[in-house]
Order: C-alpha cells, then structure tokens, then sequence
C-alpha cells in the first residue's frame, strides 16, 4: 500500500487509539500511535500531522512550534462550542470524539491545505526576495501581505506567540499634497527599519502598517521609535522637505480574542493620539 502522509496520533486511551489508527490507515495514511507525552515528543518531528486531544502539554506544543507540524485538536463533545475552542488554541482543524471516518478525512484535508497553503507562502516570499534583491527596499505587494498575515495570525493564536501592529502617518499638510513621491521615498526607509520577519504594507497615501510576529509592547516601541527617527532624520530628495511620522502601536488585549481588525483600531487609535500630541512620537495603545 502507497502512504500518502505521515500521522501521529498522541491518544492515551487504547480503545480509541486503535479506532483512530484503523480509519486514518484506511484513508491512506501511515499511522504511529503513542500514548505517553515523552513518545509524542520524541515523533513529533517526523510526522506530517499531530492529531492530538486538546489542550496540548505545554512542552509538546513547543515541540509543534519548532517543527511547524499541522495540527489537528481533538475535542469532548460535550463542548458546546468546539469551533471556538480550536480556534482559540490555534488548530488548523479539530475533530470531536468518537473518531470517524468522515470527520477525520475532512480534517486531514484541512490541515495538510494548511500545510500547503504555508509552503506555498513561503515560497512566495523568497520569490519576492529574489526579485527584488537580497536587500528589498520595498514594501510588501498587499496580496502577499495578506497571505502572509493570515498565517502568522494563526500561529500566534495556536502557539500564544507576542505580536503587534504599528500604523505610521506621515505628519504635516505638505506630506499630504506631495504625498505620492515622498511615500515612495520612505518605503525603504520602513523597510530597512524593521527585521526580515516583520511584515510591513502601504496603508494609504500616506500611512504604512507594520505587522510585528513574535513581538512583544516593549519590542515594538523599539521598533517605532527606530522609524520615526530614520524618517525624520532622512535627508528627501529635495532638501527643503522636512518629513515626521507619528507611530501607533496596539498589542493584543489581555482577555479578549486575538482579532487583527480590533489591532488595527487600537493601533489608529494610538496614531490619532500621538498626531494629537503634535506628531513625530509613538504612543502605545
């Protein structure tokens, strides 16, 4: 028999162990079965998907994180909202006991499109690495920015990963008349202020949004404070021109569900206060 992928079921009780095991050889699939979290650990690396009860060990959800492995949380089913669950702990796809045939078939679908879908991102980015040089001076394409953003959305919802937004105006009546070529020219000043993991778009004629993966208030303060200073310190193509920026930076709420439209508000919220203040200044919301 040909395998098509490689699961690891991490399930403690044998019944459901070989029920699981049975379907997901059926569906193809070359199953290893482990009911300790050691053995989780130990197989995690090799396996294609990890599916696995809900919530994961916080050891093992580390070992998922390093390897990128798609995951699939199985449920009780006397959640009331099982959706909600998976998508707090960030699973690329759930399915609720007992196993079955149809909802685990579903489900590998899911994930492994999952999986694909972030190869395809990645390869995507070197793409554009590629084209525009080793030292992009741009600014991502939106599509691409969206692509990439809906990912690490959703790694920092299933691994708890710190993440932040900043949105920069440039400040003044005149960045607003002249706001085409002077936008243009502070592209690759954003660009070289922020890290290679950062994800940095036009958001406007004259704003820009950075999305900052893996990043917590203090490091994003770092790096809005750094764009605000290379702006203001950037000598622009014609001499006379003087340009600030004002910063906003949001962080996800303690206690509320991560939502990239709520950091976006908070953000422009931080922005409008800062542009209260006189501009050329980060204030963090």
């Amino acid at each position: 028999m040909s395998f098509l992928h490689d699961v690891l079921l991490y399930d403690e009780t044998e019944s459901s162990q070989k029920r699981g095991e049975e379907i997901l050889f059926t569906l193809g699939c070359r199953v290893r079965v482990v009911s300790t979290l050691a053995e989780a650990e130990a197989r995690v690396a090799d396996a294609n998907v990890l599916i696995a009860e809900a919530p994961l060990p916080e050891s093992l959800q580390a070992a998922v994180r390093a390897h990128e492995i798609p995951l699939c949380a199985v449920l009780s089913a006397r959640l009331e909202a099982p959706g909600e669950v998976a998508s707090e702990i960030g699973a690329d796809a759930y399915i609720v006991r007992p196993y079955r045939e149809e909802t685990l078939q579903m489900a590998l679908h899911a994930v492994l499109g999952a999986r694909l879908w972030r190869e395809r991102s990645r390869r995507a980015e070197l793409a554009l690495a590629d084209v525009a040089g080793s030292e992009r001076k741009r600014l991502l394409h939106v599509e691409l920015f969206k692509a990439l953003l809906s990912h690490e959305i959703r790694q920092a919802k299933r691994h708890q990963r710190p993440i932040a937004i900043c949105v920069i105006a440039l400040d003044g009546e005149e960045c607003v008349t002249k706001a085409n070529w002077i936008a243009v020219e502070c592209e690759p000043i954003i660009r070289a202020s922020v890290r290679g993991v950062d994800l940095p778009v036009r958001y406007g004629d004259n704003r820009f949004l950075v999305f900052l993966p893996h990043t917590d208030q203090t490091g994003a303060e770092v790096v809005g404070t750094r764009i605000a200073n290379a702006i203001a310190n950037h000598r622009f193509r014609r001499g006379d021109t003087a340009v600030t920026a004002s910063v906003g930076i949001s962080k996800p709420r303690s206690g509320q569900p991560l939502s990239f439209a709520r950091l976006v508000r908070d953000a422009q919220a931080a922005l409008r206060a800062a542009q209260l203040k006189g501009g050329g200044r980060v204030v963090v919301r």
